[in-house]
Order: C-alpha cells, then sequence, then structure tokens
C-alpha cells in the first residue's frame, strides 16, 4: 500500500455501509498524495419505519451498539454529535466523512422492502410474500406503500449538503447489491443515469472527470 498512486475502498450491502463508516479511516493508510476515493454499493439503508409505523431497525442498531459497545468503533465526529445507533445510517454519518465517495443504490433496495419495511414477523399471515418475491406480484395497495417507501429515501439525501467530492447513482430496480452482476454494471441492458452506466459513472467520479449527483 506503501507504494500505491490509486485506492478505492469498496463493498456491497453490509459491506457498502461498512465501506462509507470506514472511508475517512481507510484514507488515513495513505500518504496525502495518494487518490483515496470510496464506493458504497447497496449499502445507504435508511432510518426508515416499518409499515405499522414502529422504528425497528432504529431498535435494531441501538441493540447492536449495546451489545457490542459499537460506539467507539463509529466515526468519532457523528457518535459524539448524536445518539451512536444513528450513525449506522448513511443519512446521519455522510456529512461526518470527509473522503470522497460515490453511493450506488436503489431506491425502492429488495432488502430494505424485505427487512425494514416489511419484516416477516410482521407479516404472519404472509399477505406479502408474493409481492416481495416479485414486484409485479404486489396489489395496488402494496405498491403504493412501496412507493411511498421509495419517497423517503430519495428524501434522506435532501438532508445531505452538497459537495463536488461525492458522487451518486440512484435506480429505481427492486433489486439489492446490483453491481456483482456484470450485466448491472456495465453491458448494453445497464440502467443508465445521464446516459453513463454505473461502471461509467463511477470511472468518471473517481477520475475527476466529471461530477456525477
Amino acid at each position: 500500500m506503501q507504494n500505491a498512486k490509486n485506492a478505492i475502498l469498496t463493498g456491497s450491502s453490509a459491506g457498502g455501509l461498512a465501506t462509507i463508516l470506514n472511508c475517512d479511516k481507510f484514507k488515513s493508510f495513505f500518504p496525502d498524495d495518494v487518490k483515496v476515493k470510496c464506493v458504497a454499493n447497496a449499502g445507504f439503508f435508511i432510518n426508515a419505519k416499518t409499515i405499522f409505523g414502529t422504528s425497528d431497525i432504529q431498535e435494531m442498531y441501538q441493540k447492536v451498539v449495546t451489545l457490542h459497545g459499537s460506539a467507539k468503533n463509529l466515526p468519532p465526529s457523528c457518535a459524539s454529535a448524536m445518539e451512536p445507533s444513528l450513525c449506522f445510517f448513511p443519512q446521519h454519518v455522510i456529512p461526518y466523512v470527509q473522503t470522497p465517495f460515490f453511493i450506488i443504490n436503489s431506491h425502492y433496495d429488495a432488502w430494505q422492502i424485505n427487512n425494514t419495511l416489511v419484516p416477516a414477523y410482521l407479516d404472519p399471515q404472509h399477505t406479502w410474500d408474493h409481492c416481495k418475491a416479485l414486484i409485479s406480484n404486489c396489489t395496488f395497495s402494496q405498491c403504493i406503500i412501496i412507493q411511498l417507501f421509495g419517497v423517503e429515501f430519495l428524501k434522506a439525501f435532501e438532508g445531505l449538503t452538497p459537495s463536488y467530492t461525492r458522487g451518486y447513482f440512484i435506480t429505481s430496480s427492486p433489486a439489492h447489491s446490483q453491481i456483482i452482476w456484470p450485466s448491472y454494471w456495465y453491458s448494453a441492458t445497464s440502467p443508465r443515469v445521464l446516459n453513463k452506466t454505473i461502471a461509467e459513472a463511477v470511472a468518471d467520479w473517481y477520475f475527476d472527470r466529471a461530477v456525477f449527483h
């Protein structure tokens, strides 16, 4: 690493969240003249409520912090400014991250719909099973609930101050950890924003050829 000229920390899902939380720490391992950036895929977990309006995901993170003493491993500037468990949510911790990073996520993230919005223990009658398996199976009312989740996801970005060092590629695919599939990362069928695939957008952002929001 001491001879590196370019470095990227990246991860998907829980690894994407870990990328955000450890981005500044990763940069500290390199000399100042090394280009260090982070790419988080499917790690933007929002502090959303369940279909019954309960804050189960936040309560889960509170238990994680208590059980594992995680506060000491979170970015200190964030953990000292608010309830430490909130720093597990990128919408709260990102303002404290100084190293450039790029977020790739769906605002209809399948994992969050399946586990944050409609966790299985809140659906004992399995009324959401078919919808969660394939979005075309959803009823009209279920589609409305999912659309509202998507709106809430996008609103989580509104509180983030504009920054030229950050990049965002937000899709509407009801999927999770998409870039592990080459067809999603860079192909004729890849999703595009501003006529660029994810691979093209990340490359332009990393090499400072374009700002991508």
